[in-house]
């Protein structure tokens, strides 16, 4: 995987959509074929055409080859790609409510636009100003109101060339990856690994996005190695968990929830691979990554500068629109490196002793039997602010939990509640929303007590 900054000019102006062309190498594995560069080009070119003049673009596409389809040609038309956090009717109506200007742009759109594709086309690949705004992702603020982040097209470029770099540990330079996702591509950690990796790494996408392991094995089948799976740990889990037989992958990817060292070591071992965590936000992308099953350090993308702050940590890198405050806590280390330790809303004091919702829930999840788990604090009126667990564990019992969390954790650190559950309320790229967890405890029929 060569860089992709070795033949762009500087400083960064105009940059290709496809930084390795080759009009015949395949960008796409796409219902059970394969998809050429010249051909992706063509499907973009003939949704541009269609497209309205309008500032913004909803990219709702599920099927990951028609968001592609759907980003290039947004890309042409300078049309930055809204991402609304939900396809539910009231979260889009919002963001067109507060875009002004906004379409929409769905599956059946693209679908329509590339069965008139021109196929006698020349494969031309276009260029991107560096400074245009490709995508404008959304997190919910302080008020509860979604807070917009863009992210350029020359920011794009100068992350993805920091992924490549933090592969490059597990997969040698200059290969063609194929890559089988399990997250969305309207997430930031999707677009970054299943969508810039076909455009800017030279990569085949395989674009069905499927969740169960069976069928994961068999989209990876499908992809000459070198192979990279890019996934969660709840999936990780759910992969170990069902012992499917794996065609060989060189590299795992992670994100999107803090990975374990025993799951990390688990799964290279159980897939002779390399797994690599990720650490970024929506506010930032990736700026960070480690080999999590040796090392509790994580080095820092190049160019990328930390600050820590009493109430977070201030990023700070070139391609920045503004230096970004994350709430996540570091402890800066030599050789850029650092270590997380919480977020400052995630660390709580109780009885005068200090802890962390993140480290409470890790020591739950290394119980024997617990396959997921959370701890939070309930609502509760000043400082009164229980604990409470939410755990899938079958074969266990709300005893058999609280007698290992004793072993494991402070006496004034266990939970006032338990409740047991067939599976957490995750949302499509593995996160639990922190009311979806409070609403389980409303459920009179769900399983809780102490």
């Amino acid at each position: 995987m060569s860089s992709l900054l070795d033949s762009q000019p500087t400083p960064l102006d105009r940059l290709p959509l496809l930084a390795r062309p080759d009009p015949a190498a395949g960008l796409a594995r796409h219902r059970g074929r394969d998809i050429s560069q010249l051909e992706y080009l063509q499907d973009v070119r003939a949704l541009a055409r269609q497209l309205p003049e309008r500032r913004y673009l909803v990219n709702l596409c599920d099927c990951s080859y028609h968001f592609l389809v759907a980003f290039g040609a947004a890309l042409l038309r300078g049309q930055p790609n809204l991402l609304p956090a939900s396809r539910a009717e009231q979260i889009v109506a919002e963001v067109q409510r507060d875009w002004e200007h906004s379409h929409v742009v769905d599956d059946a759109r693209v679908a329509a636009a590339i069965h008139q594709a021109v196929r006698s086309e020349p494969f031309d690949v276009p260029a991107i100003d560096a400074a245009q705004i490709a995508v404008i992702g959304f997190t919910s603020g302080s008020t509860g109101q979604p807070r917009p982040h863009p992210k350029t097209w020359g920011g794009f470029v100068r992350s993805t060339a920091n992924n490549l770099a933090a592969l490059a540990a597990c997969i040698p330079g200059g290969q063609r990856l194929g890559v089988v996702a399990t997250v969305p591509p309207q997430h930031m950690y999707g677009i970054e690994m299943s969508v810039l990796m076909p455009l800017l790494a030279g990569a085949k996408l395989y674009t069905r996005r499927d969740l169960f392991p069976a069928d994961i094995a068999a989209s990876l089948a499908e992809l000459a190695a070198p192979r990279l799976l890019v996934t969660t740990p709840i999936h990780l889990r759910a992969l170990l968990a069902s012992q499917q037989p794996m065609p060989p992958i060189a590299a795992v990817v992670s994100a999107t929830a803090p990975l374990s060292a025993e799951l990390a070591r688990d799964v290279e071992q159980a897939f002779d691979t390399c797994v690599l965590e990720v650490f970024g936000s929506t506010e930032t992308c990736v700026i960070a990554a480690r080999r999590t099953a040796h090392e509790d350090s994580w080095q820092l993308m190049d160019e990328v500068l930390l600050s820590p702050q009493p109430d977070g940590t201030l990023v700070q890198a070139p391609w920045f629109e503004r230096d970004t405050l994350l709430q996540d806590l570091v402890e800066c280390l030599h050789e850029r490196r650092f270590l997380l330790r919480g977020r400052h809303a995630d660390q709580i004091e109780i009885a005068g002793k200090r802890a962390s919702l993140a480290d409470l829930t890790r020591r739950l999840l290394s119980i024997d039997g617990v396959r997921d788990a959370a701890i939070v604090q309930e609502d509760g009126i000043g400082s009164v602010r229980r604990l409470a667990a939410f755990v899938v564990a079958p074969g266990l019992d709300i005893a058999a939990v609280l007698a290992a969390l004793r072993r494991v954790v402070d006496p004034v650190f266990l939970p006032r509640r338990v409740v047991m559950l067939a599976q957490l309320p995750r949302n499509a790229v593995g996160k639990l929303p922190r009311q979806a967890l409070l609403d389980c405890l409303s459920d009179t029929g769900a399983n809780s007590g102490r």
